[in-house]
């Protein structure tokens, strides 16, 4: 019986090294986001598999990281009434999102991409003690990715 678990161990071992042979690694990609800017490093990458490390260099404010699939224009995606991007727009797919990330905090976010066209943006809409509403998409927090 130890026999036939140490052949079943050992087929497995082999199949699971089959299988990631010719699996290129994930290619990685800096995302800075800023008061009021995206910075992808690159901004072409390969399609397949992405690691994106995204980091809030701003200075005060938390952001997020939202990657949509599109041919709008990085600038005229559609908003909703109060400015941020409508997410729900059937010219859009969001294929990821990082929760809030806080001032020098980072977060990587991996997943598989196909060949086309995004956008990378932050969708937050900060609301100030006095009312005034910060939407951070408006203010160019905004850029365009492409995926050969």
């Amino acid at each position: 019986m130890r026999a036939v678990l140490l052949l079943a161990a050992l087929t497995c071992a082999l199949a699971l090294a089959a299988c990631s042979e010719g699996q290129p690694a994930a290619q990685r990609a800096n995302v800075s986001l800023q008061e009021w800017a995206i910075e992808p490093d690159p901004s072409a990458i390969t399609s397949g598999a992405v690691i994106f490390d995204v980091r809030n260099d701003g200075g005060g404010h938390d952001h997020e990281l939202l990657v949509l699939r599109t041919d709008l224009p990085a600038g005229a995606l559609p908003p909703r009434p109060d400015g941020s991007v409508d997410e729900t727009d059937t010219r859009l797919s969001v294929v990821a999102r990082t929760d809030p990330i806080e001032p020098t905090e980072k977060e990587s976010v991996e997943l598989s991409l196909d060949p086309g066209r995004y956008v990378l943006i932050c969708n937050i809409v900060g609301v100030h003690s006095d009312g005034e509403k910060e939407v951070h998409y408006q203010k160019g927090m905004r850029a365009a990715l492409t995926v050969r």
